[in-house]
C-alpha cells in the first residue's frame, strides 16, 4: 500500500502545534527532530501514534518522533507545505539553516538557558563550551540520542568539552544563535 506523505505531513505539522510552532526540522533515518516554539501547543503522543509513529519523546522544545524508514519522504513533504515551494533538493532547510546550523541549534538546547553559555571555542575535534552552571547541561546519553554527530563529552570546571564531527563549523553557528540571544 502506498503511503500518502502530503497527508502524513499534513497530520505531523499539525501535530507539532501547527505551522507558526514548528522552529528547526532535522531527520536521520527513521526520526523527525523538531525544535518547537511552545511545547505546550504540541498534542499528545496519541495524536502521532494516530498517524503511524511508533513512538514520541520530547527534551525542553526538541520532539522526537520516530515513524519509520519514510522519515525522509516525510519530512521533505514537511519543507514543501512549511514553504509553499515545489520539492527541489535545498542545501538550505525552510528556515534558511544549513546542516551545521541545526545541529548547532540541537547543541544549543542541550545547554540549558541561553545565560548558562558564556563562551564557545573548539580545540580538535570538541566544541568547547564554557557555561555558568554544569547542572543546566544535558547528560551525555541525552545528546547522543539526538542523532547530531556527537560521539563523546567531557565536562570540566565550567567547561563542556563535545566532541562531534565539524566541530569548527558548529562552533561558528553556535556563536551566531549566542549574539542573538544575548
Amino acid at each position: 500500500m502506498k503511503r500518502d506523505f502530503s497527508q502524513l505531513a499534513s497530520g505531523y505539522i499539525a501535530a507539532l502545534g501547527g505551522k507558526a510552532n514548528i522552529d528547526t526540522m532535522i531527520n536521520c533515518a527513521t526520526r523527525l527532530r523538531v525544535l518547537v516554539k511552545d511545547l505546550d501547543a504540541v498534542q499528545p503522543a496519541s495524536a502521532f501514534t494516530d498517524l503511524g509513529a511508533v513512538a514520541v519523546t520530547t527534551h525542553h522544545k526538541m520532539v522526537q518522533v520516530i515513524a519509520g524508514l519514510d522519515v525522509p519522504q516525510i519530512i521533505q513533504e514537511m519543507q514543501v507545505q512549511l514553504n509553499g515551494m515545489c520539492r527541489p533538493d535545498q542545501t538550505l532547510d525552510e528556515y534558511g539553516l544549513t546542516y551545521d546550523g541545526e545541529r548547532a541549534r540541537i547543541l544549543y538546547e542541550c545547554l540549558g538557558l541561553p545565560e548558562n553559555v558564556q563562551l564557545v571555542t573548539t580545540t580538535g575535534s570538541a566544541v568547547v563550551v564554557q557555561v555558568r552552571d554544569l547542572e543546566w547541561v544535558d547528560p551525555f546519553d541525552v545528546m547522543l540520542q539526538l542523532g547530531i554527530g556527537i560521539t563523546s563529552v567531557d565536562k570540566h570546571g565550567r567547561q563542556v568539552y563535545v566532541y562531534m564531527s565539524g566541530a569548527t563549523s558548529v562552533a561558528k553557528e553556535l556563536n551566531h544563535l549566542i549574539k542573538k540571544h544575548h
